[in-house]
């Protein structure tokens, strides 16, 4: 027997993989997370201004 929210957990990762998200793990030194964070926020930027044409 499942509970509502596991039904719901479920449901949100099969939308997830719907959409060709997949979940992954990092592992990055502290110094590098800004760099990081800096070049993931660039590439949601083209992304999103690909799909705005």
């Amino acid at each position: 027997m499942t509970t509502p929210a596991a039904k719901w957990q479920r449901a949100l990762r099969e939308r997830r993989t719907a959409a060709g998200l997949v979940p992954v793990t990092v592992w990055i030194h502290p110094e590098a997370r800004e760099l990081l964070h800096r070049y993931v926020k660039r590439l949601v930027e083209r992304t999103e201004r690909g799909r705005a044409g």
